[in-house]
Protein backbone atom coordinates (compact mmCIF):
# COMPACT_ATOMS: atom_id res chain seq x y z
CA UNK A 1 0.00 0.00 0.00
CA UNK A 2 1.28 3.71 -0.99
CA UNK A 3 1.67 5.79 2.10
CA UNK A 4 -0.15 9.06 2.20
CA UNK A 5 1.49 12.06 1.76
CA UNK A 6 0.67 13.93 4.82
CA UNK A 7 -0.63 12.43 8.27
CA UNK A 8 -2.78 14.67 10.55
CA UNK A 9 -2.08 13.73 14.08
CA UNK A 10 -4.97 15.46 16.54
CA UNK A 11 -4.06 14.60 20.61
CA UNK A 12 -6.82 14.83 22.23
CA UNK A 13 -8.03 15.04 26.21
CA UNK A 14 -11.29 15.59 27.35
CA UNK A 15 -12.85 17.25 24.88
CA UNK A 16 -15.40 15.62 23.10
CA UNK A 17 -17.00 18.99 22.45
CA UNK A 18 -14.15 20.25 20.48
CA UNK A 19 -12.67 17.17 18.52
CA UNK A 20 -15.24 17.04 15.53
CA UNK A 21 -14.30 21.11 14.73
CA UNK A 22 -10.79 20.06 14.37
CA UNK A 23 -11.57 16.70 12.43
CA UNK A 24 -14.15 18.37 10.05
CA UNK A 25 -11.58 21.06 9.19
CA UNK A 26 -8.93 18.09 8.47
CA UNK A 27 -11.73 16.87 6.02
CA UNK A 28 -11.98 20.06 4.24
CA UNK A 29 -8.41 20.03 3.14
CA UNK A 30 -8.12 19.62 -0.69
CA UNK A 31 -5.16 17.16 -0.56
CA UNK A 32 -5.63 13.89 -1.76
CA UNK A 33 -3.04 11.95 -0.31
CA UNK A 34 -3.96 11.89 3.58
CA UNK A 35 -4.40 9.88 6.80
CA UNK A 36 -6.29 11.26 9.87
CA UNK A 37 -4.44 9.84 13.15
CA UNK A 38 -5.71 10.50 16.60
CA UNK A 39 -4.28 9.49 19.88
CA UNK A 40 -6.87 9.84 22.78
CA UNK A 41 -4.27 10.58 25.63
CA UNK A 42 -6.40 8.77 28.29
CA UNK A 43 -9.75 6.76 28.29
CA UNK A 44 -12.68 9.27 27.48
CA UNK A 45 -15.94 7.47 26.65
CA UNK A 46 -17.18 11.16 25.28
CA UNK A 47 -14.17 11.37 22.84
CA UNK A 48 -14.83 7.42 22.03
CA UNK A 49 -18.01 8.06 20.96
CA UNK A 50 -16.90 10.82 18.84
CA UNK A 51 -14.66 8.96 17.05
CA UNK A 52 -17.15 5.57 16.37
CA UNK A 53 -18.69 8.25 13.72
CA UNK A 54 -15.43 8.59 11.96
CA UNK A 55 -14.84 4.84 11.78
CA UNK A 56 -12.86 3.48 8.65
CA UNK A 57 -11.28 7.05 7.85
CA UNK A 58 -9.70 7.49 11.16
CA UNK A 59 -6.57 5.62 12.57
CA UNK A 60 -7.06 6.11 16.14
CA UNK A 61 -5.26 4.53 19.49
CA UNK A 62 -5.70 5.32 23.15
CA UNK A 63 -3.25 5.48 25.70
CA UNK A 64 -3.80 3.81 29.06
CA UNK A 65 -3.84 7.39 30.92
CA UNK A 66 -3.10 11.39 30.28
CA UNK A 67 1.17 10.66 29.60
CA UNK A 68 1.53 14.21 28.80
CA UNK A 69 2.28 16.12 25.41
CA UNK A 70 4.99 14.44 24.24
CA UNK A 71 4.05 10.89 24.63
CA UNK A 72 0.75 11.70 23.14
CA UNK A 73 2.58 12.93 19.87
CA UNK A 74 5.33 9.95 19.86
CA UNK A 75 1.71 7.79 19.87
CA UNK A 76 0.75 9.41 17.26
CA UNK A 77 3.99 9.57 14.84
CA UNK A 78 4.28 5.96 15.60
CA UNK A 79 0.57 5.40 14.13
CA UNK A 80 1.39 7.33 10.87
CA UNK A 81 2.63 6.51 8.03
CA UNK A 82 3.03 9.80 6.01
CA UNK A 83 6.13 11.71 5.60
CA UNK A 84 4.79 15.16 6.18
CA UNK A 85 3.38 14.92 9.70
CA UNK A 86 1.12 17.53 10.65
CA UNK A 87 -0.02 18.68 14.02
CA UNK A 88 -3.53 20.85 15.21
CA UNK A 89 -4.67 20.81 19.02
CA UNK A 90 -7.77 18.84 19.46
CA UNK A 91 -9.30 22.50 20.59
CA UNK A 92 -8.53 23.85 17.30
CA UNK A 93 -9.51 24.40 13.00
CA UNK A 94 -7.35 24.88 9.76
CA UNK A 95 -8.79 28.50 8.65
CA UNK A 96 -8.38 27.18 5.02
CA UNK A 97 -9.46 24.06 3.06
CA UNK A 98 -5.10 24.52 1.19
CA UNK A 99 -3.49 24.50 4.02
CA UNK A 100 -1.92 21.43 4.23
CA UNK A 101 -1.08 21.48 0.10
CA UNK A 102 0.60 25.34 1.03
CA UNK A 103 2.87 24.05 3.62
CA UNK A 104 3.85 20.61 1.46
CA UNK A 105 5.20 22.75 -1.62
CA UNK A 106 7.48 24.04 1.35
CA UNK A 107 8.61 20.74 1.98
CA UNK A 108 9.09 19.94 -2.01
CA UNK A 109 11.12 22.63 -2.73
CA UNK A 110 13.58 22.44 0.42
CA UNK A 111 14.55 18.72 1.18
CA UNK A 112 16.55 20.14 4.47
CA UNK A 113 13.57 22.02 5.08
CA UNK A 114 12.26 20.29 8.72
CA UNK A 115 9.70 22.09 10.11
CA UNK A 116 6.78 24.96 8.95
CA UNK A 117 5.09 27.11 11.85
CA UNK A 118 1.51 29.44 11.00
CA UNK A 119 -0.34 31.54 12.75
CA UNK A 120 -2.23 30.84 15.95
CA UNK A 121 -5.60 33.57 15.65
CA UNK A 122 -8.17 33.06 18.81
CA UNK A 123 -11.03 32.39 16.88
CA UNK A 124 -13.34 34.44 19.50
CA UNK A 125 -11.20 38.07 18.98
CA UNK A 126 -9.58 37.27 15.65
CA UNK A 127 -6.06 38.29 17.37
CA UNK A 128 -3.01 37.03 16.66
CA UNK A 129 -1.95 34.88 19.65
CA UNK A 130 1.44 35.84 20.34
CA UNK A 131 2.91 32.13 21.44
CA UNK A 132 3.18 30.94 17.83
CA UNK A 133 5.39 34.07 16.80
CA UNK A 134 8.98 32.21 16.84
CA UNK A 135 10.40 35.56 16.98
CA UNK A 136 11.74 37.91 20.48
CA UNK A 137 9.98 40.87 18.83
CA UNK A 138 6.22 39.15 18.19
CA UNK A 139 6.29 41.00 15.07
CA UNK A 140 3.96 39.00 11.87
CA UNK A 141 6.99 38.83 9.12
CA UNK A 142 5.75 39.59 5.85
CA UNK A 143 6.24 36.81 4.26
CA UNK A 144 7.28 33.10 4.80
CA UNK A 145 10.38 34.11 6.88
CA UNK A 146 13.29 31.62 8.33
CA UNK A 147 12.92 31.26 12.16
CA UNK A 148 14.21 28.86 14.83
CA UNK A 149 11.65 27.21 17.12
CA UNK A 150 7.64 26.52 16.47
CA UNK A 151 4.73 26.58 18.37
CA UNK A 152 3.73 22.37 18.94
CA UNK A 153 0.39 22.80 18.31
CA UNK A 154 0.56 24.14 15.06
CA UNK A 155 2.95 22.91 12.57
CA UNK A 156 4.21 20.00 10.19
CA UNK A 157 7.14 18.16 10.88
CA UNK A 158 9.30 15.91 8.52
CA UNK A 159 9.29 12.56 9.43
CA UNK A 160 12.76 12.20 8.61
CA UNK A 161 13.96 15.02 11.85
CA UNK A 162 12.29 12.16 14.03
CA UNK A 163 14.45 9.83 12.17
CA UNK A 164 17.73 11.70 12.57
CA UNK A 165 16.94 13.74 16.25
CA UNK A 166 14.80 11.73 18.27
CA UNK A 167 11.22 12.03 19.02
CA UNK A 168 9.82 14.78 21.19
CA UNK A 169 10.92 14.73 25.09
CA UNK A 170 8.15 12.65 27.19
CA UNK A 171 9.87 13.37 30.47
CA UNK A 172 8.84 17.03 29.90
CA UNK A 173 5.42 16.38 30.03
CA UNK A 174 3.83 19.96 29.40
CA UNK A 175 5.91 22.66 27.90
CA UNK A 176 9.01 22.55 26.95
CA UNK A 177 9.06 19.80 24.22
CA UNK A 178 9.18 22.24 20.91
CA UNK A 179 11.84 23.54 22.08
CA UNK A 180 13.87 20.91 23.07
CA UNK A 181 13.33 19.37 19.02
CA UNK A 182 13.86 22.84 17.82
CA UNK A 183 17.87 23.18 18.93
CA UNK A 184 18.09 19.33 18.11
CA UNK A 185 16.99 20.13 14.23
CA UNK A 186 19.09 23.34 14.12
CA UNK A 187 22.01 21.05 15.20
CA UNK A 188 21.64 18.38 12.97
CA UNK A 189 21.18 20.69 9.66
CA UNK A 190 17.27 21.13 9.49
CA UNK A 191 15.62 24.67 8.56
CA UNK A 192 12.73 25.85 10.43
CA UNK A 193 10.40 27.84 8.24
CA UNK A 194 7.59 30.56 9.52
CA UNK A 195 4.87 30.86 6.97
CA UNK A 196 2.99 33.89 8.18
CA UNK A 197 -0.18 33.08 5.16
CA UNK A 198 -1.04 30.26 6.62
CA UNK A 199 -3.22 30.26 10.04
CA UNK A 200 -5.36 27.89 12.38
CA UNK A 201 -8.21 28.71 14.53
CA UNK A 202 -7.94 28.84 18.15
CA UNK A 203 -10.97 28.03 20.73
CA UNK A 204 -8.87 28.40 23.84
CA UNK A 205 -11.38 25.49 25.66
CA UNK A 206 -8.46 25.36 28.69
CA UNK A 207 -8.91 22.81 30.87
CA UNK A 208 -5.65 23.68 32.30
CA UNK A 209 -5.41 25.71 35.64
CA UNK A 210 -2.97 28.51 35.90
CA UNK A 211 -1.10 26.58 38.40
CA UNK A 212 -0.58 23.59 36.48
CA UNK A 213 0.86 26.42 33.70
CA UNK A 214 3.54 27.72 35.83
CA UNK A 215 4.47 24.76 37.49
CA UNK A 216 5.79 23.06 34.18
CA UNK A 217 7.34 26.33 33.05
CA UNK A 218 9.08 26.86 36.02
CA UNK A 219 10.91 23.50 35.66
CA UNK A 220 11.10 22.48 32.01
CA UNK A 221 12.12 25.97 30.35
CA UNK A 222 15.60 25.91 32.72
CA UNK A 223 16.15 22.25 31.98
CA UNK A 224 16.21 22.47 28.30
CA UNK A 225 18.75 25.67 28.64
CA UNK A 226 20.46 22.93 30.76
CA UNK A 227 20.71 20.44 27.96
CA UNK A 228 21.49 22.42 25.00
CA UNK A 229 22.50 26.22 26.06
CA UNK A 230 25.74 27.54 26.68
CA UNK A 231 26.47 28.24 30.31
CA UNK A 232 25.83 31.93 30.87
CA UNK A 233 22.81 31.82 28.71
CA UNK A 234 21.44 28.94 31.19
CA UNK A 235 21.80 31.40 33.80
CA UNK A 236 19.96 33.71 32.54
CA UNK A 237 16.98 31.70 31.41
CA UNK A 238 16.83 30.01 34.83
CA UNK A 239 16.84 33.51 36.43
CA UNK A 240 14.37 34.56 33.98
CA UNK A 241 12.28 31.53 34.25
CA UNK A 242 11.83 31.07 38.06
CA UNK A 243 11.29 34.83 38.06
CA UNK A 244 8.50 34.79 35.82
CA UNK A 245 6.95 32.06 37.36
CA UNK A 246 7.57 33.71 41.42
CA UNK A 247 6.02 37.13 39.99
CA UNK A 248 3.08 35.19 38.31
CA UNK A 249 2.41 32.69 40.79
CA UNK A 250 2.20 36.22 43.53
CA UNK A 251 -0.35 37.68 41.27
CA UNK A 252 -2.19 34.79 40.63
CA UNK A 253 -2.25 33.50 43.82
CA UNK A 254 -0.62 30.14 42.93
CA UNK A 255 2.84 31.05 44.24
CA UNK A 256 3.06 27.34 45.87
CA UNK A 257 3.16 25.78 42.29
CA UNK A 258 5.52 27.90 40.93
CA UNK A 259 8.02 26.61 44.40
CA UNK A 260 6.83 23.45 43.57
CA UNK A 261 8.22 23.79 40.06
CA UNK A 262 11.23 25.80 40.90
CA UNK A 263 12.13 22.64 43.63
CA UNK A 264 11.40 20.01 41.27
CA UNK A 265 13.77 21.99 38.48
CA UNK A 266 16.68 21.96 41.37
CA UNK A 267 16.22 18.10 42.18
CA UNK A 268 16.41 16.91 38.54
CA UNK A 269 19.32 18.93 37.05
CA UNK A 270 21.97 16.82 37.89
CA UNK A 271 20.08 13.89 35.44
CA UNK A 272 19.74 17.05 33.04
CA UNK A 273 23.27 17.92 33.53
CA UNK A 274 24.57 14.61 32.44
CA UNK A 275 22.87 14.68 29.31
CA UNK A 276 24.26 17.78 28.62
CA UNK A 277 24.93 18.54 24.65
CA UNK A 278 25.43 22.06 24.02
CA UNK A 279 24.51 23.41 20.77
CA UNK A 280 27.56 24.60 18.67
CA UNK A 281 28.64 27.97 17.33
CA UNK A 282 27.14 27.75 14.29
CA UNK A 283 24.10 26.86 15.72
CA UNK A 284 24.50 29.70 18.13
CA UNK A 285 25.10 32.69 15.55
CA UNK A 286 22.19 31.03 13.30
CA UNK A 287 19.63 31.25 16.50
CA UNK A 288 20.59 34.87 17.56
CA UNK A 289 20.58 36.09 13.53
CA UNK A 290 17.02 34.94 13.54
CA UNK A 291 15.59 35.91 16.29
CA UNK A 292 15.71 32.52 18.24
CA UNK A 293 15.88 31.49 21.82
CA UNK A 294 19.45 32.11 23.64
Amino acid sequence: MIPPRVSFIVITHTRAEWLPGALESIRRQTIDSREIVVVVNGPDQGTEQVLLAHRGEIRTTTLDRNRGVGAGRNAGIALARGEILFFLDDDAELRDPDTAMRLLTHFERDPELGVVGFLVIDAATGAIESRCLPFRNKRVPQGPTTACYFAGGACAIRRRVFDRVGLFDESLFYGGEEPDLSYRLLEAGFRILFDPSVAMLHYAVGGRSESFALYFFARNRPWVALRHLPLLCCVTHIIGWWAWGLANGFRQRTMAAALRGIRDCVIGMPAIWRERRPISNPTRRLIARNSGRL
